[in-house]
């Protein structure tokens, strides 16, 4: 995900939490799940984006994100194709899905061997842009326009879980956050939704056409055990947020200014999917 890749982008292609050091009395379903699936991955590490500490411009900081976003993107993309073949062999598509394929219910064969796929076509599924966004804007506000600390004391304060760190956390905390109709990180989110839109345009699938962009989160549940703290003031297991949605609890000016977020970014071209959640008090 987004989020993960700031982590990894953070600390050079490392991780501040590792999944296999999660106890198991934290999240047992989700790590049950990661096991039993191990084609799966969580993500690649050591790819070294660049040392954040020696940053002395946000620019910087924000295409070391890109590239570590994008690599872990093809890492993903390279495991599902991997997975694809031996899941047509082993696997069926659900009874209910199948059933709303005309040509399924005319050919009775399962969509994964030949019924009820008229164009082929894959989806991949990029999730928590806007959360990502919020921890770039909190990097660009805190660190390099307000000079509160240096890049090194965030790396330190986000390896302690910001225990120690509260005055920086609710600086962080207080920062631009996607769905107030802010243009410091809503221009931010749609940024990446461009590099994302081109990137995805110039990647291929085993089909040999585009993959579908989708600004989709599919297991946010458990996200937020699986990433430590971020650049936003998150701490390591609050929530992490979904689609292209404010993470909760951040969208404080109302449902029309979650509305004006969101449609800053070419949303069309995100043609797999685009879910923007808005909540009515």
């Amino acid at each position: 995900t987004a989020l993960k890749s700031i982590e990894l982008m953070m600390f050079n292609g490392e991780q501040n939490v590792d999944v296999n050091d999660i106890e198991s009395s934290r999240c047992p379903e989700w790590t049950e799940h990661l096991v039993a699936r191990n084609y799966w991955p969580i993500c690649k590490v050591g790819y070294r984006s660049g040392d954040v500490t020696a940053m002395t411009r946000f620019e910087e900081v924000y295409e070391a994100f890109i590239r570590q976003y994008l690599l872990q993107i093809d890492f993903w993309i390279a495991a599902f194709e991997n997975f694809i073949t031996p899941s047509h062999e082993n696997y069926h598509t659900s009874f209910v899905l199948a059933g709303t394929y005309p040509d399924c219910r005319l050919s009775g064969a399962d969509p994964m061997r030949g019924g009820g796929y008229r164009e082929k076509c894959l989806m991949g599924f990029v999730g928590h842009v806007p959360a990502a966004a919020d921890c770039l804007a909190g990097i660009k506000q805190v660190v390099f326009e307000q000079g509160a600390c240096t890049m090194a004391e965030l790396q330190a304060a986000m390896a302690a879980d910001f225990e120690g760190h509260e005055e920086l956390r609710q600086r962080l905390v207080h920062a631009s956050k996607f769905g107030n109709d802010d243009d410091v990180v809503d221009n931010i989110a749609s940024g990446i939704v461009d590099r994302l839109i081109a990137h995805f345009k110039q990647t291929r699938g085993v089909h040999g056409k585009p993959y579908w962009l989708a600004l989709y989160t599919a297991a946010f549940l458990g996200v937020q055990d699986i990433v430590g703290a971020t650049p936003d003031g998150r701490k390591w297991g609050d929530t992490t947020g979904m689609h292209y949605a404010p993470v909760p609890g951040r969208a404080l000016n109302g449902p029309t200014a979650v509305l004006k977020s969101a449609a800053k970014a070419c949303l069309g071209d995100a043609s797999g999917t685009a879910p923007v959640n808005v909540n009515l008090p």
